[in-house]
């Protein structure tokens, strides 16, 4: 019985654990989906090996209706290869940072390449930290800017993105609809 209790103890801190990752991302999507409510398709480029919690975090956060491809990068050269899919071949509307990737985060020399060259494409890029902001991205909002919803002040290469107008969000987990997008994971070795 003991054993019992024990063990679902556990399963609810980690249930709770993940729910307050999965609020991370809820205020980013709730802002991209006021702001392009047309816009259903996200990439992301990460070590989904490592990263697979947080890809879904996203996607429990997108809600239903959406699609996320995820450009499953090991190394330098798949970050490459990366962006030349998702500009060639996913076409996605837009690219959603992780802030806690092995090689693609928010501030890493790999984030910044892939947010500037998908700019110049017309992708642009969102995210949950400041840094994101410096390295190119349209907007961020998440624990790490406080709730503030950060807006760049220079947009490199992206042209026609409808920008959200700054505001303060209450941390929130509702997500776009009801369920979790669809991920598909696409290696970029």
């Amino acid at each position: 019985m003991r054993t019992l209790v024990q063990r679902s103890g556990i399963a609810a801190m980690a249930l709770a654990g993940f729910a307050v990752h999965a609020t991370d991302f809820g205020p980013l999507m709730e802002v991209a989906h006021s702001t392009w409510p047309a816009k259903t398709h996200l990439a992301v480029v990460a070590d989904y090996g490592r990263s697979a919690a947080e890809v879904q975090a996203l996607a429990l956060a997108a809600g239903e209706g959406n699609r996320i491809t995820v450009l499953d990068t090991r190394n330098q050269s798949g970050v490459e290869k990366a962006y030349t899919l998702i500009a060639n071949r996913v076409r996605p509307d837009y690219l959603v940072l992780l802030p806690k990737d092995r090689l693609v985060w928010d501030g890493s020399f790999a984030a910044t390449q892939v947010v500037n060259r998908l700019a110049f494409r017309g992708i642009p890029t969102i995210a949950t930290t400041p840094q994101a902001i410096a390295q190119g991205a349209v907007f961020a909002i998440g624990e790490a800017t406080g709730m503030n919803l950060l807006v760049t002040d220079k947009m490199i290469g992206t042209v026609g993105v409808i920008l959200p107008q700054r505001a303060n969000f209450v941390n929130s987990v509702s997500n776009y609809g009801k369920g979790v997008a669809t991920v598909s994971v696409v290696a970029s070795r």
